[in-house]
């Protein structure tokens, strides 16, 4: 089974609203209304929202925003039914592969110190530890 992308879509709202209304993607990424996120996101050529599926069934999201030339900051949310799963995991190994990405020489991503779940995710990837700051540490893929 693969994991496949495509351009967050008004259809992907309600599942992505109550994705981000579950209590430990609330804590870890806050964006707002999901609407107004979505327009946001819409109008950027900058940033721009990866919906993430396997077999048709929409399993996470990937934000992805270009910070510099041929640099790329990302965050992930895997879908509260597809936690502990693996899903995490593979979505990074996926994206970072994909060629939508593969122009970009570095990407960043930042995480929670206790976390553990995504920082499993991360180094399994291939990220590794750039620096910490305030309770939040800086993961760096480098090609």
């Amino acid at each position: 089974m693969s994991i496949t992308f495509e351009f967050l879509q008004e259809r992907h709202l309600p599942q992505i609203r109550e994705w981000h209304r579950d209590p430990e993607t609330f804590k870890r990424l806050t964006i707002p209304p999901v609407e107004d996120w979505f327009k946001f996101v819409s109008s950027r050529l900058d940033y721009f929202v990866l919906a993430a599926s396997e077999n048709d069934e929409l399993i996470g999201e990937v934000m992805v925003e270009l910070i510099e030339y041929k640099r790329a900051s990302i965050a992930f949310v895997v879908s509260p039914t597809h936690r502990c799963k693996g899903y995490g995991k593979r979505m990074l190994a996926s994206i970072i592969t994909h060629a939508i990405l593969t122009e970009i020489n570095e990407i960043e991503a930042w995480v929670d110190e206790d976390h553990i779940g995504s920082i499993k995710c991360l180094e399994a990837a291939g990220f590794t530890i750039d620096e910490t700051e305030d309770q939040l540490v800086r993961y760096l893929y480098k090609r």
